[in-house]
């Protein structure tokens, strides 16, 4: 997957339930990148802090599907 010119690796769990479709989305980013590569409009600015281990986490239900694993822990929310 590559969002923002940044290529990261991502694993897609997916799950059915009566109400259709379920989708984890999981990826994570190992090399250090300002907050400004994500969100341009903050080069440049005090917000364009310096990150590493940064997770990708998307899904469409607040549990996630049959498979998922997050070693991080990171709360995963619908959205």
């Amino acid at each position: 997957m590559e969002f923002q010119n940044i290529d990261i690796s991502v694993s897609v769990y997916l799950a059915t339930s009566p109400k259709g479709l379920l989708f984890t989305v999981y990826g994570e980013y190992g090399l250090v990148l300002n907050a400004g590569m994500l969100a341009p409009e903050l080069q440049g600015t005090f917000l364009d802090v310096p990150m590493k281990q940064v997770a990708l986490l998307a899904g469409n239900t607040a549990v996630p599907a049959p498979g998922f694993v997050n070693r991080y822990n990171y709360p995963l929310i619908e959205g």
